[in-house]
């Protein structure tokens, strides 16, 4: 019974991270910016890009299949892509150049002006704030999915979503209901180019 236990309390520290983010109405308003962010980039034509290292990457890539394919109402897809897809790009940028280049390599060769820049990192890696920092250096807009591990609470301001907690699979939880609540919030619109 001790497993049975320890299962059910680590499910209840998810929800329990869950209700207190979205206790919060400056976190719902964060949500509906981001919401309306991500519309208006894409009604002007312009596309959504995400990253992220390791459980984040596998997150990232999730959340840009969802845009493109569907959560639960047929849409025209939503431009997303999703750059830690590429291995042979991160690795190859990685090995002839630095990890800490793998994103913004990659934003220099596919991102634009008005385009929209997702990052997820628990923990604000460097390679990923750098990747943002490019982004906003040629004109795109960008939000960080990140958590109380990140120690530069503002260097993205009225565009990080911080999950109020340090464990980083449980940010990662709130991070990935965040992303799949945004979706489906906006195929209920009927979105159409």
């Amino acid at each position: 019974m001790k497993s049975t236990h320890i299962l059910t309390e680590r499910i209840e520290a998810s929800i329990k991270v869950s209700q207190e983010w979205i206790s919060k109405t400056e976190n719902l308003a964060q949500m509906v910016k981001l919401e309306t962010e991500i519309l208006d980039t894409l009604l002007a034509g312009n596309k959504l890009f995400f990253f992220g290292n390791g459980g984040s990457a596998a997150e990232a890539s999730h959340l840009a299949a969802e845009f493109v394919g569907k959560c639960l109402f047929e849409t025209d897809p939503f431009s997303a892509i999703c750059l830690n897809d590429s291995t042979a790009a991160v690795t190859a940028i990685a090995n002839d150049w630095n990890f800490l280049e793998i994103f913004s390599r990659q934003i220099k060769a596919h991102c634009q002006k008005g385009d929209l820049v997702i990052a997820l990192s628990t923990s604000g890696s460097k390679n990923v704030t750098k990747g943002l920092d490019t982004a906003l250096d040629i004109g795109c807009n960008v939000w960080l999915f990140t958590s109380l591990k990140y120690n530069e609470k503002g260097r993205y301001p009225g565009a990080e979503l911080i999950a109020p907690t340090i464990v980083t699979s449980i940010a990662q939880e709130l991070h990935l209901q965040i992303g799949h609540a945004i979706v489906e919030s906006l195929e209920s619109k009927r979105y159409h180019k």
